[in-house]
């Protein structure tokens, strides 16, 4: 016999659970389906989805089409929570896997069209062989790989707190890079932060000099440009299995 608490008329039901918080990774992916909608340009630009976990792995190679894009991201919920099932989870080989990355772009890159490198991920180095506790080394590597395009950039993005992401190790690979390197206390923020990368709005500023007989002056005035050039871009994500913690 099963007993109930009694539901007398009038009190409200007991409200429902609350739902389950998303993983790191489908927090990550949404993030990434939002920067395609507002950066591809079909039949424009080129884009591919890589993961690095204990190794790095091609989701999606470099195409034009978007949907093929945004469908290769549709898996790597899945992808972590059956690593973490039947071996833990993978590790974090992030300068190998990032090292491997670029110089993938760097032979699948169209010649004279700028190249963009996207890395993601939620925590420290861990099981990097050839850049083993070697930052800067990973990062020289990947500015010699890119050194043949015509405007390689990279964005290195630490999301979570600073016991979990070694930023003064992101910083160091960035410099050694040539990379933007932003810090990110929580995935939340993170759906933010590729949008306003995906604007590519550059701002600049014109300072116009007015001299004369013992004066002068200046007005600044920003301008904004929009991209017109295409570009090959590729997204480079962590799915180590703490990816797969709640965000």
């Amino acid at each position: 016999m099963v007993n109930r608490l009694p539901h007398w008329p009038g009190y409200p039901p007991p409200p429902p659970p609350p739902a389950p918080r998303p993983s790191r990774i489908a927090v990550a992916a949404g993030a990434c389906h939002l920067f395609m909608r507002q950066f591809h340009r079909p039949g424009v630009d080129r884009g591919a989805v890589v993961t690095f976990g204990n190794d790095a792995r091609i989701a999606c190679d470099f195409t034009p089409d978007e949907d093929r894009l945004h469908t290769s991201l549709m898996g790597l919920d899945r992808s972590v929570a059956d690593g973490r099932s039947r071996t833990g989870g993978e590790g974090t080989q992030l300068y190998d896997g990032l090292v491997d990355t670029a110089a993938w772009l760097a032979g699948r890159g169209r010649p004279g069209t700028p190249w963009l490198l996207i890395a993601l991920t939620d925590g420290n180095d861990k099981g990097s062989v050839r850049f083993r506790g070697d930052p800067g080394g990973c990062g020289r590597a990947v500015a010699a790989a890119l050194s043949r395009g015509a405007l390689p950039l990279t964005v290195l993005l630490g999301v979570g707190p600073d016991g979990e992401v070694d930023r003064a190790a992101l910083s160091a690979v960035g410099a050694a890079a040539g990379a933007a390197v932003l810090a990110l206390d929580t995935f939340a923020h993170l759906g933010d932060a590729l949008l306003r990368l995906a604007t590519q709005v550059s701002a600049g500023v014109r300072i116009d000099r007015t001299i004369g007989p013992g004066f002068w002056g200046e007005r600044v005035t920003p301008e904004l440009s929009v991209r017109q050039v295409p570009f090959d871009y590729v997204l480079l994500i962590d799915r180590s299995g703490s990816m797969g913690d709640p965000a």
